[in-house]
């Protein structure tokens, strides 16, 4: 149907904004395989990988993961096909991030790594510093503090460089964790001070409000300032009301925080 082509490279433009909201995939899927097929019919390899990888998004965000896997690694040698490098680096990372999902950290690992070469080959700094995170991440769940530490540490200039704040504000939220579980609290907080600045300033409201709370308890396991812990908290609450939002960027509902500071209160907080 010579009609549908237009209608493909409107689908490839458009189909980001739709990522987030599983409710509309089924729709957007079976578009998306007609698609595919006009682009396999009229031997468009640049446009299969693209439709193949989202419809790789589309089957991992309705958590069919196997299903996504498939598509992403049939993208793969398209990508390879076409010279498309940063593309090919893209995929590297969802298959990365599949087998991470489905538990399988040690092949994650090798495609994340891949990517990661890849980046620094073609000098994509944003693909370099994700897969860095990605990479610290894997070993941050395989129980290496130590190196998943260190993946952050070369991941946190990168996004500064590239100013990507929603990225550098990543990195030093995963070090504040880490040191954390290393039972260093003074930088622990200091990371989570920095990185409340930094969703200050973006206008990240969601994010600001989780990490908000995430020093709030910080303080409150660790027997600090009790008093600081409660007007964090009483701030990250303060924010999502004011944006009418009902839970942070964590799932952590206003009703959840009110319970929180009638802890550190020992009796229901003040309104």
């Amino acid at each position: 149907d010579g009609k549908l082509s237009p209608r493909l490279f409107q689908f490839v433009g458009q189909l980001g904004a739709y990522q987030e909201r599983r409710g509309i995939w089924q729709d957007k899927l079976a578009w998306c395989h007609q698609a595919l097929a006009y682009a396999q019919t009229e031997m468009l390899v640049k446009e299969q990988a693209s439709l193949l990888v989202h419809l790789g998004y589309g089957y991992s965000a309705l958590g069919d993961k196997l299903q996504a896997l498939d598509y992403y690694v049939q993208s793969l040698p398209l990508r390879r096909q076409v010279g498309d490098k940063t593309g090919e680096a893209t995929t590297l990372i969802n298959i990365g991030a599949v087998y991470s999902a489905l538990g399988d950290k040690h092949q994650a690992l090798d495609y994340f790594e891949q990517a990661h070469s890849l980046s620094r080959q073609v000098g994509d700094r944003i693909r370099e510093a994700t897969t860095l995170n990605n990479i610290g991440q894997v070993y941050s769940a395989l129980g290496d503090i130590r190196q998943a530490f260190d993946y952050f540490e070369r991941a946190l200039p990168l996004f500064r460089q590239v100013g990507d704040n929603a990225g550098e504000a990543t990195i030093l939220n995963n070090m504040a964790i880490l040191c954390f579980q290393r039972g260093e609290v003074a930088k622990a907080a200091a990371y989570f001070r920095q990185v409340i600045t930094i969703f200050h300033k973006i206008g990240a409201v969601a994010e600001e409000a989780a990490v908000l709370s995430n020093l709030a308890q910080l303080l409150q396991v660790t027997k600090g300032d009790i008093a600081e812990a409660a007007s964090l908290m009483h701030q990250s609450i303060h924010l999502l009301d004011r944006a009418g939002l009902r839970q942070d960027a964590n799932g952590q509902t206003i009703n959840h925080k009110r319970a929180l500071l009638a802890e550190l209160f020992g009796k229901p907080p003040p309104p």
